[in-house]
């Protein structure tokens, strides 16, 4: 409401239902969140860089759209459907990161020792560290905190050079 310049309650006014207040919430992120996804024929590794860094940067400029994200969506009165919905953006966001280990794996790029699961577990907790701490007062900027936790993360990923 106040991102538009409404009251708490004037938005209501705006809509026939909290339900209907809540789904273009959620097509507000949806969009938002296609913007984040990288050009398919990126290499691996570039692929979960720009998804990365647009997530980090996302949170940073959309607070909001962040707190969706991170569990803001279970706040929505219970409704089932916008719930999956907000499910579905994690399973999605989880593809295209598992994607891209994999194919990064089967490249060679990405060290052995530690299995796919484990890279996009790391992935995606590092990700949303970034995007909590991108709140904090202090913080580097959201564009440079997200690009040197991005070249911290895939040098842990990497296959050392011999």
């Amino acid at each position: 409401a106040r991102a538009v310049g409404l009251s708490d309650g004037a938005i209501f006014r705006h809509f026939a239902s909290k339900q209907a207040m809540c789904a273009a919430a959620l097509h507000v992120v949806d969009d938002a969140l296609a913007g984040t996804f990288p050009d398919p024929t990126l290499p691996p590794l570039r692929k979960l860089e720009h998804l990365f860094c647009e997530r980090a940067r996302l949170v940073h400029d959309r607070p909001s759209v962040g707190a969706m994200l991170n569990g803001g969506a279970l706040l929505l009165g219970g409704d089932a459907l916008l719930q999956d919905r907000a499910r579905a953006w994690h399973i999605i966001s989880r593809r295209h990161v598992a994607a891209a280990i994999l194919d990064a794996s089967a490249r060679g790029s990405l060290r052995e020792e530690v299995s796919v699961e484990d890279m996009v577990l790391v992935v995606e907790g590092t990700l949303l560290a970034v995007s909590r701490s991108a709140a904090e007062h202090g913080a580097l900027p959201p564009a440079l905190r997200a690009a040197r936790t991005w070249a911290s993360l895939a040098h842990l990923l990497r296959k050392p050079s011999i």
